[in-house]
């Protein structure tokens, strides 16, 4: 491989000047921006009119706040793909996809927040009881009796990963092709992510490019458009459904 070439002055992604880099004002990419900030203005207006129904039963709340917590990923992931952060966009939209899943599967059956609390239970008596095990790890006397407190907890694990979730949710179609491609892409660190980096120029040459790569940016935003979407048209029939 040939000596790496820089993309600009510093180092591409640990550059200072990495937000002053902007995608190519593409056809695609002026109509995938256009079609996402139109979802999630229409998030907000959904939001806000289900908060004028001041539901009572605080469990209807869970899915809303999954809903939530699903909006803040996907904002995070179109920050991410506008500054060109290829691989680190996946992270957060993978992330998203799983409250959208949860959100969705929640708003079909509400009974999915009780395997929801149990697998929360588990993982957090496991940590308890792998922190308590590992010598490196120093804890005060407050620490230690929480994590006591977490190990004793009576719990199981229900075997109701995010495959059933999406399941349950109907969202099967989603979570095979954007929430599988998203671990290999980036939201963990794989092979695929890894050799991603690896360009050739217009002559066939090899170098390591240093980012921002803004390439497949329109495609991402426009993804995120897509499933702002689903949760909008989900979140809209849960809202009709208990309104009175």
């Amino acid at each position: 491989m040939n000596h790496p070439h820089m993309a600009y002055k510093d180092f591409g992604y640990l550059s200072p000047s990495l937000a002053a880099f902007s995608p190519p004002a593409t056809k695609e990419y002026m109509e995938a921006c256009s079609l996402v900030e139109e979802q999630f203005s229409i998030a907000e207006r959904l939001l806000r009119n289900y908060l004028e129904l001041k539901p009572q039963d605080k469990t209807v709340h869970v899915g809303y706040c999954c809903w939530l917590r699903a909006l803040e990923c996907f904002k995070a992931t179109v920050a991410l793909a506008k500054m060109g952060l290829d691989s680190a966009q996946h992270a957060p939209f993978r992330a998203g996809l799983e409250w959208l899943f949860w959100a969705c599967a929640y708003w079909k059956d509400t009974s999915v927040v009780e395997k929801f609390q149990l697998n929360d239970d588990f993982e957090e008596s496991k940590h308890a009881t792998l922190l308590s095990n590992e010598p490196g790890v120093i804890l005060g006397a407050e620490e230690i009796k929480l994590l006591e407190k977490a190990k004793a907890r009576d719990t199981t694990k229900t075997g109701y990963s995010i495959f059933n979730v999406a399941e349950t949710a109907q969202l099967m179609t989603e979570y095979q092709m954007y929430y599988r491609m998203s671990s290999r892409a980036g939201a963990h660190a794989t092979m695929f992510a890894c050799l991603e980096l690896w360009k050739k120029n217009p002559q066939g040459k090899s170098y390591i490019a240093h980012g921002p790569d803004h390439e497949m940016a329109w495609l991402m935003i426009q993804t995120v458009a897509e499933m702002v979407q689903v949760g909008n048209q989900r979140f809209q029939e849960h809202a009709e459904a208990i309104s009175p």
